[in-house]
């Protein structure tokens, strides 16, 4: 949130006008961002770009240079920062934190509440993570990217964090929670196109081995009726089978 003047400088509904246009073009901003990022989403099917752009977007929304995409890995019980902008080398694919609800992550993966935290070095409900103090971090947002369908559990949580001095307010996390929303249908779609690739190509296997099975029936046909055009007496038999025998031929070239 934008810097406001102090209350003593000018009278009280003067510094309430101030605040407010100070205040306006940033939420204006983030709407805009906001909705920017809806459309790219909408895009492109390839998840590490949606989520690395969510981040930077997200960062500019709120004046800051730090912001991550913290991933669920069921196997370690772990959030892996899964996409950043402003960390060190190393960090985005490497560095994970605890899901525990003493760390502002973990409470927002497991609670699903936003957490807002403007003086983590003074915290009495977490603790910070050392990802964080490294960075010097002063201030952070979490908020919880849920994934649509009953029993699925959350993607992860979406982070903004600044080491400058200031203070994030609840506009602010329903800003963030806007993005987590729009990544969580990004992500349900992208699981949602996979499993129909996974179904058709399962529908093309057994449609080639239908096709495989048929061809090799009509085979076993043709060369019975070969068989029995040899060994026929009648001219007119042998010409029947022979004609048959041609004709399930073509037919079975249509399975090729």
């Amino acid at each position: 949130m934008p810097t406001l003047p102090e209350k003593d400088s000018v009278s009280a509904p003067t510094a309430a006008t101030d605040a407010t246009r100070q205040e306006l073009p940033y939420r204006l901003r983030q709407q805009s961002l906001l909705g920017e990022f809806g459309r790219s989403a909408m895009q492109t099917r390839d998840i590490g770009q949606i989520l690395q752009r969510a981040t930077e977007l997200c960062a500019q929304g709120l004046e800051t240079s730090l912001a991550k995409v913290l991933e669920y890995m069921p196997d370690d019980r772990r959030l892996l920062v899964r996409a950043g902008v402003g960390w060190a080398s190393g960090t985005i694919g490497q560095v994970s934190l605890g899901i525990d609800m003493e760390s502002p992550a973990g409470y927002a993966f497991q609670t699903g509440q936003m957490v807002i935290s403007n003086h983590l070095q003074e915290e009495t409900r977490f603790r910070t993570p050392k990802l964080l103090s490294d960075h010097g971090i002063k201030r952070a947002i979490n908020v919880l990217i849920a994934r649509g369908g009953e029993g699925n559990l959350p993607f992860g949580v979406l982070e903004v964090d600044s080491a400058d001095p200031g203070q994030f307010d609840a506009a602010d996390a329903d800003f963030l929670a806007g993005f987590a929303g729009l990544l969580g249908i990004a992500i349900e779609r992208q699981h949602a196109d996979a499993d129909l690739k996974e179904a058709l190509d399962h529908q093309a296997m057994l449609t080639r081995e239908m096709s495989h099975r048929v061809k090799n029936s009509l085979a076993s046909v043709v060369g019975l009726l070969r068989v029995q055009g040899r060994n026929a007496e009648s001219e007119d038999v042998r010409n029947a089978l022979k004609d048959a025998a041609s004709r399930i031929t073509t037919i079975a070239q249509v399975h090729d």
